[in-house]
């Protein structure tokens, strides 16, 4: 008998903006309230997914949002300004606000399918996630078990 193992029912990685970081500005088209609109929206949406899941550059250890410091929401806003067409000023605030709750999203996430899964796993801090930084992980795991996370 052959048993085939799948992956759990997950999306993938996302795939952004391919000329991301490339030297080519993106055009992208924003409404009235700077909310992207048109076919590049939800790539854009992904790209930024993409940045704050980054953890050398938005650490998991971070508790919240706030927290993140005034240079590293700077340096996103300066990223997305290095790459699209005409940004208008208007669409920080939704753009920092976006990475808020996809910053939130990776977390919950990762907190999740990688701990809530696996917290009685006397191994767990050895077993680092592939899109973990390796130092952050063992720092969350002893957060999320702790009294203050609970």
């Amino acid at each position: 008998v052959e048993v085939q193992v799948t992956a759990a029912n997950t999306r993938g990685q996302s795939k952004g903006i391919p000329e991301w970081n490339t030297g080519v500005k993106v055009e992208i088209m924003f409404d009235s309230t700077f909310q992207p609109i048109g076919d590049r929206a939800a790539q854009l949406k992904s790209q930024l997914g993409q940045i704050v899941g980054d953890g050398q550059r938005i650490p998991l250890t971070i508790i919240d949002w706030k927290s993140v410091g005034a240079d590293v929401k700077d340096g996103i806003w300066k990223e997305v300004k290095d790459n699209l067409l005409n940004v208008p000023e208007g669409y920080k605030t939704v753009c920092l606000r976006c990475c808020n709750n996809l910053w939130k999203d990776h977390k919950s996430k990762t907190k999740l399918h990688f701990f809530g899964k696996n917290k009685e796993d006397p191994d767990l801090i050895s077993k680092v996630p592939a899109n973990i930084v390796t130092e952050q992980w063992s720092e969350v795991v002893a957060y999320w078990s702790s009294e203050d996370a609970k």
